[in-house]
C-alpha cells in the first residue's frame, strides 16, 4: 500500500511542492507503521520463538521495501528539486528540517550509486537487518540467563551493584554482566559482531566514507570522528579530577 502511495507521488503531473511531495510522503505508510509498531513492540516485550521467526521473515522484506523507496530515482528527482529551491519556497524551519532529512535519507541509502553498487547496497542492508536482529536475540537470551542466575534484571544491575555488600557476589555479577554474548555458547555474538562491522565498513566505503563512524557523523552536529575525539578529550581531565575529588571525600 505504501508503495502505491509513493507511486502516486511520482505520477503526479503537477510541479513538485512541499505538499504534494514531502507531506504526501509523510502521510504514506500509515497502516504499515501501525503494523510494524505492534509487531516490534510485541517482539521486544513478549518474545516467543514463533514471533521471532515471523520477525526474521519480515525484516528482509522491510529492508527491500525501504530500498525500493529510497533508491527510486523518480521520487528522488522531485525531492531534489525542492531541496535545491528550499530557501525560496517560504518554508518554516520545521518544514526545512523535514525536507533535509528526507533528502539525506536518499543520499545515505545510495540513490546516487551506480546500478552494481546499488545492488550490493541492497544485499548489505538486507543482511545487516538479519544479523542485527540475531545479535539482539542473543543478547536478550544472555540477559534472561543473568536474571535467572542472580535474581536481578539487567535494568536493575546498577542499583544492585551499588547496594550489594557481598564483594564476591558483586564480582560475579560484574563478570557475568560484562561477558554477555562472549561466553562461547549458542548466544555468543563475536562472529556476528565481526560480520556486522565488516558490512558496515563496506557500506560506508560504498558511500565514500572511510569508516562507519565518519558516515554516521556526516550529518550530525559534530560532523566527524575527530571532533568527537577532541570533545571527549576535553572532558577527560576535569572528569577524572572530579572523580578523584569524590573518592577523597568518601574516604574521609
Amino acid at each position: 500500500q505504501q508503495q502505491a502511495e509513493i507511486q502516486a507521488i511520482v505520477d503526479c503531473e503537477e510541479a513538485p511542492t512541499f505538499e504534494n511531495v514531502v507531506e504526501a510522503y509523510e502521510a504514506s505508510g500509515a497502516i504499515l507503521d501501525r503494523v510494524v509498531g505492534v509487531l516490534f513492540n510485541l517482539s521486544e516485550t513478549d518474545a516467543t520463538p514463533s514471533l521471532q521467526k515471523i520477525v526474521e521473515q519480515v525484516l528482509p522484506m522491510l529492508s527491500e521495501h525501504g530500498d525500493n523507496v529510497f533508491m527510486n530515482p523518480e521520487f528522488f528527482a522531485k525531492v531534489a528539486v525542492l531541496y535545491e529551491q528550499m530557501e525560496t519556497l517560504g518554508l518554516t524551519q520545521e518544514q526545512k528540517m523535514v525536507l533535509k532529512k528526507l533528502y539525506r535519507s536518499f543520499v545515505k541509502n545510495g540513490v546516487a550509486l551506480d546500478e552494481a553498487s546499488q545492488a550490493r547496497m541492497r544485499e548489505i542492508n538486507k543482511e545487516l537487518s538479519s544479523l542485527e536482529y540475531a545479535f539482539g536475540n542473543n543478547l536478550l537470551a544472555e540477559n534472561n540467563a543473568f536474571a535467572e542466575e542472580f535474581g536481578v534484571t539487567i535494568s536493575e544491575y546498577g542499583e544492585a551493584m551499588a547496594s550489594c555488600d557481598d564483594r564476591e557476589r558483586r564480582e560475579a555479577m560484574f563478570k557475568a554482566y560484562s561477558s554477555r554474548g562472549n561466553n562461547g555458547n549458542e548466544n555468543d555474538n563475536k562472529e556476528l559482531v565481526t560480520k556486522i562491522m565488516a558490512l558496515r565498513i563496506e557500506k560506508a566505503n560504498l558511500l565514500g566514507y572511510k569508516t562507519p563512524a565518519e558516515f554516521i557523523l556526516s550529518d550530525k552536529m559534530a560532523g566527524n570522528p575527530e571532533a568527537v575525539d577532541a570533545f571527549l578529550a576535553g572532558l577527560m581531565k576535569p572528569a577524572v579530577a572530579k572523580a578523584r575529588e569524590e573518592i577523597a571525600d568518601m574516604q574521609k
